[in-house]
This record gives C-alpha cells, structure tokens and sequence, in this order.
C-alpha cells in the first residue's frame, strides 16, 4: 500500500510541475464573482445607434491582457447557428474518448433535408457523409440538415447542454434543432447565450485543453478559418494582416450574429463575440454593424 501511495504522489508531483512550466492563454474572469464588470464601450453603443432601436451584444476578450470590452455582454441572445462550432466541438470530444470516428459514415435520405443545407443536398444521391464532413458542412456552411445530423449522433441538444456546462459555461442553453431554434419569443431563454459566456467558452474549447487536445482544436479552427458565410460581417471590419476564424447565425426575424477568433498579426488572439436584434433594418445594416464592431476592436488593440 505504501509503495502505491508513493508512486500516485510522485506522478501528482510530476504532473504539477510539467503544468507550471507550460504556458496557457489568459483566461477570463469569473464573470459570476464580478462584483462590478467593466462598463460599456462607448465605440459599441454608438455603433448600437444606427440599428434603428434593435440591440448590439458585443464581448472581446484580449488572451493576451484579459482586458473586455463589452456591450450588453451579460443580456441574453438567440444563438440561431452560432450554435454549430460548439456542437462540432462536442463531436470532436467524442472522437477522442473513442465513442465516435470522424470517417462514420451517416446515413440520410431526401427526407432529412432542411432549408440552406448545401451540403448535404450536394451527397443526397451518395445517401451519406462522414461525420467529418458534417462537421465541416456545418461550421463552413452553416448546414442545417448537417447540424441535426450531428446532433443525432450524441444524443440531441440535451447532451450538447450538459457538454458547456461540464466545461464551465452555466449559462449557455442548447434545446432545440434546426429550425426551430431560431425561434426566440421575448423571455424565451431556450437556445440563447450572452456575449460573455460565448467568449469565455470560446476561450476554453478553442485556445485551452479543457475538451480538446491540440489536434482536434487545429481541426476545429481549420473549420472556422474555412466559413464562407458572413463575408460583410465582423471580416469586413478586420484590417489587411489579421485571420479569422468565426461562426455566423441569422434568424429572419432581424437576429444576426458572428462569434470569432481574431488574429493581429502579431501577439496572442482575441475572441470576440457579436450578436445584433435590430427588425426595423435591414441586413446591409446589421452586416455593417459587425464590421464596425470589428473595426472598433482592432483599432482598439490591435
């Protein structure tokens, strides 16, 4: 018994001086114990002026400082398909504890298609996808019959709801499918986040080894780098020099979002969460309210 004592407080030891050696990303406050968070930014709430009445949900994160800049970062807002780079990390979680292989192949038929799954149209006749093709369909493309796909594989939104908060975000709420997610009432809080817990989740899954190793996190940012929706949004704001890689959502119903990873080009990331309600305008305006936000952020640390 002794020798087994011993030989556990050894690797203890060992572990502990291997992760005091290793650099990690400055992580982000404990917004549950803040006391008093940092006020709005005034870039942001001027920017939230040109949404005719409708609201801007800004948090960026600086990894390298842990300094915020904020708007309405703790108000609630409708996820819409933002919600598919946190579902394709779960996917990627799986795949490391053996419970799913990316080259699965997932069978479908005509039947499973929704609207704006191109993806997924374009195999329809093959009648399947691996799941790293789903994965890749719905972070790049926003595929939605892609995302339900998915969910099917590990047990729907419950499962995906259960995964944040064992990684430490309480108020991330994942509980419907695609599209009936997107369907937000005043007061619903079902399938919606606030712009602080999106960043700090972002923070974990992407940039520390929380739920991914270094190689499933690669994957995922690859995935993101390769987004083609949203081209007038936050990536239109960034300056010659920076990456990008991000996640965009959109209602119908006047909600466009973009949450994203920003690389200056020098130093550590930023992570920037963005999320407009705005009905009474068009989507020429919401656009432009991201690319502002973005803007704003990278003349502000960049």
């Amino acid at each position: 018994m002794t020798k087994i004592m011993l030989t556990r407080r050894t690797a203890l030891l060992s572990a502990a001086a291997l992760a005091a050696c290793k650099p990690t990303p400055q992580a982000p406050a404990d917004t549950a114990t803040t006391v008093a968070p940092p006020p709005d930014y005034p870039r942001f709430t001027a920017i939230e002026q040109t949404l005719g009445g409708g609201t801007l949900g800004v948090a960026a994160f600086n990894t390298a400082t842990g300094a915020w800049l904020r708007n309405r970062a703790d108000e609630r807002f409708a996820m819409c398909s933002t919600f598919k780079w946190v579902l394709a990390a779960f996917i990627l979680n799986k795949v490391q504890d053996g419970a799913l292989r990316l080259d699965a192949q997932v069978r479908y038929t005509r039947a499973d298609l929704l609207g704006n799954s191109p993806g997924a149209e374009a195999n329809v006749a093959r009648g399947w996808m691996t799941i790293e093709e789903l994965c890749a369909a719905s972070v790049e493309q926003s595929d939605n019959a892609a995302a339900n796909l998915l969910f099917a594989q590990v047990g729907g939104p419950a499962a995906l709801d259960d995964f944040v908060h064992r990684h430490g975000d309480s108020v991330t709420s994942f509980d419907r499918t695609e599209p009936e997610l997107n369907n937000i009432a005043a007061g619903d809080e079902r399938d919606t986040t606030t712009p602080v817990a999106m960043a700090s989740t972002m923070q974990r899954l992407l940039l520390t080894d929380s739920a991914l190793n270094e190689a499933s996190r690669q994957k995922l940012l690859g995935w993101l780098e390769a987004a083609v929706t949203g081209v007038h949004r936050l990536k239109a704001g960034l300056p010659a020099g920076w990456r990008i890689g991000h996640k965009t959502g959109t209602s119908g119903q006047g909600a466009a979002n973009d949450v994203a990873i920003l690389w200056p080009p020098s130093g550590p990331p930023i992570l920037l969460a963005c999320f407009v309600l705005a009905p009474q305008v068009d989507d020429t305006v919401r656009d432009a309210a991201h690319a502002a936000v973005a803007r704003a952020v990278a003349e502000t640390w960049g």
